[in-house]
């Protein structure tokens, strides 16, 4: 049997499902290989750069957030005071 690859992805012509994902495609610790509906979906494993995106991310956020809260809370004062 020939070593296993992700080359099969452009020579697999019919909907994929998990069974046939698990027999053609190698084993790996970093990619996420998900089927759905019957389509191949491969996502990067982590690294330092992702990490640091999704940390920034939630840190805009969450200031964002901060940020809305208190234009809310101005607002309602500003209701509460006529």
């Amino acid at each position: 049997m020939p070593a296993k690859s992700f080359d099969v992805l452009s020579r697999h012509r019919s909907a994929w499902t998990a069974s046939t994902a698990l027999d053609l495609l190698p084993e790996n610790n970093g990619a996420l290989v998900e089927v759905l509906r019957g389509c191949v979906v491969i996502t990067p494993g982590p690294g330092l750069d992702e990490r640091t995106a999704q940390r920034e991310l939630g840190y805009l956020l969450k200031q964002a957030a901060r940020r809305a809260g208190a234009v809310a809370l101005s607002r309602r004062e500003r209701r509460l005071e006529r």
